[in-house]
């Protein structure tokens, strides 16, 4: 009896450890298996951010040769080497402004990524257009009290460094001889001078905010609450 009973204690003892090394086993693959998964995990993340990056610069290599363009005939680039890696994209429409672009990238590895940018405006080249007052449908005024009924035309604007003779001249150029479409990235005022003011003088260029009509000026001492009247 003895010996039948020691048999079996040394059966319960072993038991418990078989349980143990069972759990110590499981609890050892759970983190291998996590490990893993969080490298996969953090592979993965590196991978799409570093596609994202090559996608971006094909982005940006799209919109610059979009640019060069002068808005029309848009290249699709195809399979461009970036490193180890290549990106490709497209521009939708192949003319005028805006645009869209699209590029996708391609990893090494073979992970891959797409980005898009709507509405892009693209520029032609800057180009010079000049308008001439008296061959454009442009208008111009003089707002002089000695002459309000020829102060327009062909009749010249004129300057008076006289402090109770105020005369202003006001000009508007008619800008639909420009291109459609375009963008105006500045503009250059030049006057010819026909005649030296003996008494010297200043002369300063305001903005006008409204409409007025060539011919109507018709102010006795056009002083700047006149203008502001415009």
């Amino acid at each position: 009896m003895n010996r039948q009973s020691r048999r079996h204690q040394s059966g319960y003892l072993l038991l418990p450890v078989v349980i143990t090394l069972a759990l110590l086993a499981s609890i050892s693959y759970l983190l291998s298996h996590d490990s893993a998964l969080h490298l996969a995990g953090s592979r993965g993340e590196a991978d799409r951010l570093e596609a994202r990056y090559v996608a971006e610069a094909g982005l940006n290599h799209a919109n610059w040769q979009a640019q060069q363009a002068n808005c029309t005939a848009y290249p699709s680039l195809g399979n461009q080497p970036f490193g180890n890696h290549s990106y490709s994209t497209v521009i939708s429409p192949t003319g005028g402004s805006p645009i869209s672009i699209t590029a996708s990238a391609l990893l090494a590895n073979g992970s891959r990524y797409s980005i898009s940018r709507d509405a892009v405006d693209t520029f032609e080249s800057p180009i010079t257009h000049t308008l001439v007052l008296g061959t454009d449908p442009g208008s111009d005024v003089l707002l002089d009290k000695f002459y309000q009924n020829q102060n327009f035309g062909n009749f010249e604007l004129q300057l008076s460094a006289l402090l109770t003779w105020t005369r202003r001249s006001l000009l508007q150029f008619d800008l639909s001889a420009l291109p459609g479409g375009v963008r105006l990235i500045g503009a250059e005022l030049q006057l010819y001078q026909l005649n030296t003011l003996s008494l010297g003088g200043s002369l300063t260029a305001h903005r006008i905010t409204r409409s007025w009509v060539e011919g109507t000026g018709q102010h006795r001492q056009p002083e700047r609450r006149h203008l502001e009247q415009l």
